[in-house]
């Protein structure tokens, strides 16, 4: 095997890493996934890609005539690996943001989540915190205020658009009724 046939051999592989990028994860539910199982992926499909990449390029700078003829280059497999490559990473960050959403502290250590400084020590992982519930009574609102701005308010990782969602799925009752009319949207968070 000559070493543009080996190279085009190996292009071959990369292409099927990329394309099965996701089979292992497809069919598992998002709020089972982590951030950490996405971001490794993406990781690796970045990785392939880039060795694609510069790979077909050194294939390119093979002179030879044939080099047209072959059918790495007939298929236009360079495009398919792109474009395969393009609609898993978009997938993959579509997954990471659904994981925020879903579950904002995946992966989050204590002083991720403090928002005080920022510790070389590792810290331990605290159990999931359930977002506060508010009805609308009066007892109940400093309480429900001061976790949910410390939870989600406070949150600079969290956009206007997420933390209007939190709010909503946070309260019931006559506090429910009173932002129903506001749209899940960032403008909308701070008047919510």
């Amino acid at each position: 095997m000559t070493s543009l046939e080996s190279r085009i051999a190996l292009q071959e592989t990369r292409f099927n890493l990329i394309k099965n990028a996701l089979d292992p994860i497809k069919n598992i539910d998002v709020s089972n996934l982590t951030k950490s199982r996405v971001q490794t992926r993406l990781e690796v499909l970045e990785s392939n890609w880039t060795k694609f990449d510069k790979d077909h390029e050194r294939i390119c700078e093979t002179r030879t005539d044939t080099i047209k003829d072959l059918p790495y280059m007939k298929n236009s497999v360079y495009a398919f690996t792109q474009e395969a490559y393009m609609e898993r990473k978009a997938t993959l960050l579509e997954l990471l943001s659904q994981i925020i959403v879903v579950n904002p502290l995946d992966g989050a250590t204590l002083a991720d989540t403090s928002g005080v400084g920022s510790s070389s020590a590792p810290r331990t992982i605290l159990p999931k915190i359930q977002l506060p519930k508010f009805a609308g009574d009066y007892q109940s609102w400093r309480p429900f205020s001061d976790m949910f701005t410390s939870l989600v308010g406070a949150d600079s990782e969290l956009t206007n658009v997420m933390k209007m969602h939190y709010l909503k799925s946070s309260v019931t009752g006559e506090a429910a009724n009173l932002i129903s009319n506001f749209q899940i949207t960032g403008e909308n968070f701070i008047p919510a």
